[in-house]
């Protein structure tokens, strides 16, 4: 427990960023990933701009999904990887003011 603490002092101490990316090691491409690593369709996405919430001026991606190659590489029985997306409908997307082009916040 007190290590805990010491690397939470040291990290907010350093103001070090850290990510699930980094922590997990997760691929953000398909290509050569192995059964036994880690792949996050959205972080390609996220790279683009594209986000299910605005703070700030920034957009945030909150709702990841993060898999193992035996999904991506068919060798799970039952489950299978197709494709990842953001439903961001106009209708859901504030259209004039000051958030314009944010998302309503009764849907974030």
């Amino acid at each position: 427990m007190i290590l805990l603490l010491f690397i939470l002092y040291f990290i907010r101490y350093l103001k070090l960023r850290i990510c699930i990316k980094n922590i997990l090691n997760s691929k953000s491409y398909k290509l050569n990933i192995g059964n036994a690593d880690l792949y996050n369709p959205y972080e390609i996405m996220h790279k683009d701009g594209i986000g299910t919430l605005v703070y700030r001026g920034y957009w945030n991606l909150f709702d990841q999904i993060i898999m193992t190659g035996s999904i991506l590489n068919n060798i799970s029985e039952g489950f299978s990887y197709y494709k990842s997306f953001i439903f961001k409908k106009e209708y859901l997307i504030n259209q004039e003011g000051n958030y314009k082009g944010y998302p309503f916040r009764s849907f974030a």
